[in-house]
């Protein structure tokens, strides 16, 4: 059994130059999120977003069920503006995030509300 990183990019002169070469920002951020992060640069990026806003509400009240979901929902509406775009490269159109991971926010967010409503005083 294979053990350590699996499935890593290795970077390579064509990789660099790939990414180097693009002509303009989204360009840019599209190639980097396929060739460095394999397409989950901006789940990762809306991960640490989730998990900032739960820490700023866990702050503010204490109450961790409450404080994931309301971070699960604010993600959710972010992760799906963020589907929403979708750059053209060289005449082929990508989307910054793919609809399988678009839809593990709202998965979470449902999850946690169907605790709450099950534990919630009468």
């Amino acid at each position: 059994m294979p053990f350590g990183i699996q499935n890593a990019t290795i970077v390579t002169l064509d990789n660099i130059t790939y990414i180097a070469n693009s002509t303009s920002i989204p360009e840019f951020m599209v190639r980097l999120n396929e060739t460095a992060f394999n397409g989950i640069l901006y789940f990762v990026l809306l991960s640490v977003f989730y998990i900032i806003l739960y820490l700023v509400l866990q702050n503010r009240e204490d109450q961790i069920l409450t404080n994931l979901m309301y971070a699960g929902a604010a993600t959710t509406i972010a992760s799906m503006f963020v589907r929403v775009i979708e750059i053209s490269v060289h005449g082929v159109t990508k989307a910054l995030i793919t609809d399988y991971l678009l839809w593990i926010f709202p998965l979470i967010t449902i999850g946690l509300a169907a605790i709450l409503w099950i534990t919630k005083d009468d």
